[in-house]
């Protein structure tokens, strides 16, 4: 029974091991997607939804548990909750952390943004951590879109990354390839280092 255990923790911990792996090269890939047309975005300073503010992620929900307890109107099909296992070291554990949303005064590729928010000081929020403010704070994504890129998995055609959104007061939990370029009214979810 404990070696069956063993062998589960084993496996988990290197299912963590191949999306940190796999995060990393797709962010060194959306670097030669990065189109032409667009000039650097700079960071826009926004006095209500720029500031920092606390979370506490519950990491004894799973996946599915919190996007039922976020009560969305619409979930992208193409989502699978088994895509996105809880990290093993933070299994039953409540994480208290400091976010901010990001905007830039223009849209804005994947690389530049994710560029920009380490240069700030922060890490790229998670799809545990994006769900988190979706459950607090549902109505934020009703103004736009937050993206969430710490959670990339790859599906049949692109890699893609986790967003809230909503489109006639209907509230969405979507995904999108990480080799676009965002609207410059999203938002990007992101948390101090």
């Amino acid at each position: 029974m404990a070696r069956s255990q063993k062998n589960k923790n084993m496996k988990k911990l290197l299912l963590i091991i191949a999306v940190t792996i796999c995060i990393s090269v797709v962010f060194s890939s959306c670097g030669n997607q990065k189109p032409k047309s667009l000039t650097t975005a700079t960071i826009v300073e926004d006095s209500i939804f720029g500031k920092e503010f606390s979370l506490t992620v519950d990491y004894s929900l799973s996946f599915e548990q919190m996007v039922g307890v976020g009560v969305y109107d619409f979930q992208n099909a193409v989502i699978h909750f088994d895509d996105f296992p809880t990290p093993v070291v933070l299994v039953g554990k409540k994480i208290e952390i400091k976010a901010r949303l990001f905007h830039f005064d223009q849209d804005v590729s994947s690389e530049d943004a994710i560029k920009q928010l380490n240069k700030k000081g922060y890490r790229l929020a998670s799809s545990f951590e994006l769900l988190t403010v979706g459950k607090k704070y549902p109505d934020w994504q009703c103004y736009f879109p937050i993206i969430a890129f710490g959670s990339i998995w790859r599906d049949t055609t692109d890699f893609t990354t986790t967003y809230l959104d909503c489109e006639h007061g209907k509230r969405w939990l979507t995904i999108d390839g990480c080799n676009n370029n965002w609207s410059k009214y999203s938002r990007f979810l992101a948390i101090r280092k």
